[in-house]
């Protein structure tokens, strides 16, 4: 296997595994289709299916900056929330939630700090759904074989939704849950 060029990049311990475990993966990937004499995946720098529809961009491609660019990646972003809306269903699930309940949190009487952290509770659970279907989808790209190292970053990828979602659940159990408690002893009484 070659030498892995994000190694000498300083990320933190588990950004840095993800980041080598996918590396490993697509390494290997391309031994074994190089073996087959399939297209290696270094071939295509950069590929953005749309229904079915691939562009492809090489690095001969013009480079836009200021205003352009911005428009250009605020196009991609918005292909990039569509796609997941039709297509994942998780993350479905999760953006109805999140249409609940960031205007639930706008109403809440609690401070703008408060407000502040569970919305963005809420957006970092989008967030890493967002990224672990990325990874998903990258690696079925590569190859729809069975292996233990697409496995384990697809496995990485999924445990950082959860724990996303469970920080989640703890910002608004502790933020909120004293809300309904004195609602709930209000009516008692």
């Amino acid at each position: 296997m070659g030498h892995c060029p994000y190694k000498k990049h300083k990320l933190s311990a588990g950004a840095g595994r993800l980041v080598y475990t996918l590396y490993q993966a697509i390494e290997g990937v391309r031994r074994m289709n190089a073996g087959n004499g399939l297209q290696a995946a270094n071939e295509v720098k950069h590929t953005h299916s749309t229904h079915g529809v691939d562009r492809r961009m090489d690095n001969n491609s013009k480079k836009v900056s200021g205003f352009t660019r911005l428009l250009s990646a605020l196009g991609n972003t918005y292909c990039g929330i569509r796609d997941a809306v039709r297509e994942e269903r998780a993350f479905r699930q999760e953006f109805l939630l999140a249409c609940i309940l960031i205007p639930l949190a706008m109403v809440l009487p609690v401070t703008l700090v408060e407000r502040l952290m569970l919305i963005s509770s809420i957006l970092g659970v989008l967030s890493m759904e967002l990224l672990n279907s990325g990874i998903e989808a990258a690696i079925d790209r590569i190859s729809l074989k069975q292996h233990p190292l697409s496995k384990r970053a697809k496995d990485f990828g999924s445990a950082a939704v959860f724990i996303a979602l469970c920080g989640c659940a703890l910002v608004w159990l502790s933020l909120v849950g004293p809300l309904i408690w004195r609602l709930v002893i209000a009516r008692m009484y």
